[in-house]
Parts: structure tokens; sequence; C-alpha cells
């Protein structure tokens, strides 16, 4: 898309993101999401739900912390969404009570 000029927005890439980690290519959703910045986009909470939640998905659970805490630092705020991940998340762990 951006070979062929065309504007490329927080969604798109968010999108992008998603289907790596459908793919288990976690490097590449990793590059994506670090290269935002560089490109001008500032990361919501939608594009952190949808790292962590690939995090998770993958079990790389110390990342998905790493990418809450980072939130927290950057005073992004935690929504529904991202609550139900962790919970999700711990309840796969058998660790309810860490929820």
């Amino acid at each position: 898309m951006l070979k062929q000029g065309l504007q490329v927005d927080l969604i798109c890439y968010t999108t992008q993101v998603s289907k790596y980690f459908v793919f288990n290519d976690v490097q590449n959703a990793m590059k994506l999401f670090y290269l935002f910045p560089n490109r001008g986009i500032n990361r919501d909470t939608q594009v952190y739900n949808t790292m962590i939640s690939g995090y998770c998905r993958m079990k790389l659970f110390d990342d998905a912390t790493r990418l809450l805490q980072e939130m927290s630092s950057k005073n992004i705020k935690l929504d529904v969404v991202s609550y139900g991940i962790i919970i999700d998340s711990y309840s796969h762990l058998g660790e309810m009570y860490g929820a």
C-alpha cells in the first residue's frame, strides 16, 4: 500500500499486526508494532490489545506483561477488552486468582 502511495492509518497497521499473529509471525508483528512511531502513528489501546492478545495466544506471557507495563507507563488506559484478555490468559494458566 505504501509503494502505491496510499495513506496507511492505525487501523490498517493494527489489522496487519493481527494477521501476523494469525500466521504465527511474531517477529513481523513486533517489527511493525515498533515502527508505528517512526511512521508518525501513535499506538492506542486497541493496538496494544492486539499485541497483548497475540502474545498470549503464542504463550509469550512475559512479553504481554511487558506491554501492559508499557501501557501504564505511557498513560494508555486499559479497557474492558484489555481486562478480558488478561483474565482469559490467567484462566488458561490455571491462575484465576492472578486475574
